[in-house]
């Protein structure tokens, strides 16, 4: 990378101990330029509850893939996530046991996602997964896998009046059968999600109207 500094023979060891001193003070300088702007960045694009990617870089991850879809021809699947009856947990147990929930469920969700795929927390308690290269048959076993791994997880410290356990409700949808931008693809999985909500929670619903049950793991059509 190249040279600081330099002395000429013979040395004096007393300028040699000034001129260290200098290059260990210019070192730290540059090591807290470097942290800070690594803190600046990580705080830009990431969650602070969660860890996970916020919504604003959500987004910007979304359009340039569907970009790089159109370009390569290849299916991308959006998952969007919301814990049942949350607003109960934060009343019943106080907000910092909803943090704590909160940042459980970004633990699964990264445990439970591929390298190239993104979990990201769109807001309160929503969260959003975007997997490029999606294949809808590998989506939906992964929805399931998902789906047992909260249904097992004990979330509660204590029992809530009239919830056994925190389930959750997934909308699921694809680019591009389901959408033509990043917005629409949104909209659809956000539709299939309020669907999940609406037909008994603690299921996927997929955009095209199909229902995955997460008590009997069948697959059902709208018309059903």
């Amino acid at each position: 990378l190249g040279a600081d500094d330099f002395l000429v023979k013979p040395v004096d060891f007393r300028e040699l101990a000034a001129r260290v001193k200098v290059l260990l003070e210019k070192k730290h300088f540059i090591d807290r330029l470097r942290s800070d702007y690594a803190e600046a960045l990580n705080s830009a694009i990431n969650d602070g509850l969660t860890g996970l990617y916020n919504r604003t870089y959500f987004m910007r991850f979304l359009e340039q893939e569907i970009l790089r879809s159109n370009r390569q021809g290849y299916p991308i699947g959006l998952l969007m996530i919301d814990l049942d009856d949350f607003k109960k947990v934060n009343d019943s147990l106080g907000h910092l046991e909803g943090d704590r929930i909160l940042q459980e469920t970004a633990r699964i969700l990264r445990h439970g996602v591929r390298e190239i795929d993104l979990p990201a927390r769109y807001g309160g308690e929503e969260f959003a997964i975007v997997y490029p290269y999606a294949d809808p048959r590998g989506l939906h076993k992964a929805a399931l896998r998902l789906l047992s791994t909260f249904g097992t997880h004990r979330f509660l410290s204590e029992p809530i009046a009239g919830m056994a356990c925190l389930t959750v409700s997934m909308g699921l949808a694809f680019y591009p059968q389901n959408a033509a931008t990043a917005e629409e693809l949104i909209a659809a999985a956000d539709t299939a999600l309020y669907k999940a909500k609406q037909s008994g929670r603690n299921r996927v619903v997929l955009a095209d109207s199909v229902v995955i049950d997460f008590r009997t793991h069948t697959v059902k059509d709208k018309e059903e």
